[in-house]
């Protein structure tokens, strides 16, 4: 989760925003994007100013349509925006938002979510949609404990779980599982998956380092 400075930023960002566009123009919204590769890791070390200036992206309120409409399907990231003006600073088109310059959208938040399956990631192209339609069935999305929790506010979650109760512990120990750590990567101290040693946030759990 974003970091009380950078919320208060947000806030403040809003406020200044509505006295000088009006706060019946302004509104925030969560959206879901699901980028390139080579632009998730640089939203996650250098932000959405640096990455998304020239990249017309589209955003969504559904994680399913961002997830089928995507560039790698097993990783999404939440966005907390504050839209500008209408035709403007951003569109609307099929239900999809065209952030125009997100550079320009001044309080942008990002918190984000990885590894939906690793099915989805060995999928071919052919077999993308059917695997999506079975992880929408089974509420996936919503059971990963890879999944971010966020406040909506007044907003309705984005996914509802429809799983059935977890069946009990076995009595057989578990043996863990051993990672090994290679030269340019470390752990991360929140939640020990391991990460490169260059990253700034933790790619499992989103912990700044």
């Amino acid at each position: 989760m974003p970091s009380g400075s950078i919320l208060m930023n947000f806030e403040n960002t809003r406020a200044e925003m509505e006295k000088t566009i009006g706060a019946k123009n302004l509104q925030s919204v969560n959206l879901w994007i699901c980028p390139p590769v080579e632009n998730f890791d640089k939203i996650i070390n250098q932000g959405c100013e640096n990455t998304l200036s020239d990249f017309n992206a589209f955003f969504t309120k559904d994680v399913h349509i961002a997830i089928k409409d995507g560039y790698h399907p097993y990783r999404v990231i939440l966005c907390r925006v504050v839209l500008g003006r209408e035709g403007r600073d951003y569109v609307v088109k099929y239900g999809k938002y065209l952030l125009k310059k997100v550079c320009a959208i001044p309080a942008f938040i990002v918190t984000f979510t990885v590894c939906i399956d690793e099915v989805v990631a060995r999928s071919s192209v052919a077999q993308k949609d059917e695997v999506y339609e079975q992880l929408i069935n089974n509420s996936h999305l919503a059971v990963s404990k890879e999944n971010l929790v966020v406040d909506l506010g007044d907003e309705k979650p984005l996914t509802q779980s429809n799983s059935k109760p977890m069946s009990q512990p076995s009595s057989q120990p578990v043996t863990p599982q051993k990672t090994m750590k290679l030269e340019g990567q470390k752990f991360c101290d929140n939640c020990g998956e391991l990460c490169p040693a260059s990253s700034k946030f933790c790619g499992s759990c989103g912990h700044k380092f």
